[in-house]
């Protein structure tokens, strides 16, 4: 009987020893987990990679403002802004600009009203050709260009469309500019009628021309003397 007790004691003790091993190895692996290949790694502060950032226009060196010329006297400068209204803006003295009535012209202004700037866009493509068709819903007037069966579709304001009375069938000319989304919209010089010839007085009924010159006077046969 004793000999039995002291193997059933000798078998818990062995039995309580696996457990607690296995429970140690267990917590072990746990600890010392690897993460997996789904988990991201963090990247150390400082260490990131930039993205790939796409080739744009700085916006700064481009003029906040555009607008056709009305006058300008060297001190005052008058534009007509691209919302059809009409501004005055006064130039720094020493300015150097050389603009003309008609031209688009970029410029910044600054918090004294000063305009400063003043650059002429460069000119990017200019269309001449006869308008199709015209959508005010969009602004969308659509022409043929002389020489093309393409048709060009371009945005132009109903202010610009009523000034200029612009219908399907008028021919109108497009300037598109360099750096801005800025067109100019003008009706083509017409043609100059060609001069009709000088009307030249019809020559004075005359007679026949004598041939051989002038015709010799008659001979008068002499009277004879009474003596």
């Amino acid at each position: 009987m004793k000999n039995l007790l002291t193997r059933a004691s000798l078998l818990l003790l062995v039995t309580g020893l696996v457990s607690v091993g296995a429970a140690s190895v267990s917590s072990a692996q746990g600890a010392s987990e690897i993460p997996g290949a789904s988990e991201a790694p963090e990247t150390p502060e400082g260490s990131e990679v930039p993205e790939a950032s796409e080739a744009s226009v700085d916006p700064q060196s481009l003029p906040g403002n555009y607008g056709l010329v009305r006058s300008f006297d060297g001190k005052n400068l008058e534009v007509r802004m691209l919302d059809g209204t009409a501004k005055t803006y006064a130039v720094p003295e020493g300015t150097s600009t050389t603009v003309k009535q008609g031209d688009l012209v970029g410029f910044d202004v600054d918090d004294q009203g000063l305009i400063s700037n003043v650059q002429p866009p460069a000119v990017d493509e200019v269309i001449q050709g006869k308008i199709t068709n015209i959508d005010p819903e969009t602004q969308t007037v659509t022409l043929m260009p002389e020489g093309s069966n393409a048709p060009v579709d371009t945005q132009i304001s109903p202010e610009t469309v009523s000034r200029l009375n612009l219908e399907p069938g008028k021919e109108i000319m497009v300037t598109k500019y360099e750096g801005t989304w800025a067109n100019k919209v003008c009706l083509p010089k017409a043609a100059a009628p060609l001069a009709a010839p000088p009307l030249v007085p019809p020559a004075a009924e005359t007679g026949p021309e004598p041939v051989g010159g002038i015709e010799p006077e008659p001979e008068v046969d002499p009277i004879p003397a009474l003596w």
